[in-house]
């Protein structure tokens, strides 16, 4: 259960911006276009970790690429929730979208940690959390918005 938690929370911050641009664009002087850059840099960053990042997980401990890479998430996530500009807030999103595929090394990661007769329902909870994050990533950040702005959103993330 908890690696299905953090495979939801790792993905969730490619997708809290999607609701938000317009939001972000205002508080940082941003174009509608610029703006909505965000969501393609998160998605290139998160394209860019499957491709260099994840087959490491068939080179290195699972376990602490894993650890690494959701803790380098949370640091990212601070680095776009406390943006004074638009050039820090997409350079935050695409290191975030980067180390955001320790969903993907979790989830091979529980597998292995499986008994045999367990491994699929195994990798169904796991994946649940990560599909769920993708889902109700943007429903939080609305909520979350809000309550504190769009900040709290990657604020809360980021410590979660």
């Amino acid at each position: 259960m908890l690696m299905s938690v953090a495979t939801g929370l790792s993905v969730a911050g490619n997708y809290f911006a999607q609701p938000l641009l317009d939001v972000i664009g205002r508080d940082l002087g941003l174009s509608a276009s610029t703006a909505a850059l965000v969501v393609t840099v998160a998605q290139t960053g998160y394209g860019l970790g499957l491709l260099l990042l994840v087959p490491l997980g068939d080179l290195v401990d699972r376990r602490r690429l894993a650890v690494g890479l959701c803790a380098a998430t949370a640091v990212f996530l601070t680095v776009i929730a406390s943006a004074p500009n638009g050039t820090l807030l997409l350079v935050g999103t695409a290191l975030t979208g980067l180390a955001s595929v320790a969903a993907q090394v979790v989830v091979p990661y529980a597998a292995t940690l499986a008994a045999p007769a367990e491994r699929g329902r195994t990798v169904g909870t796991v994946m649940t959390g990560l599909l769920l994050g993708i889902l109700l990533a943007r429903t939080a950040a609305g909520l979350l918005a809000d309550l504190g702005g769009w900040r709290t959103v990657y604020w809360v993330n980021a410590v979660l």
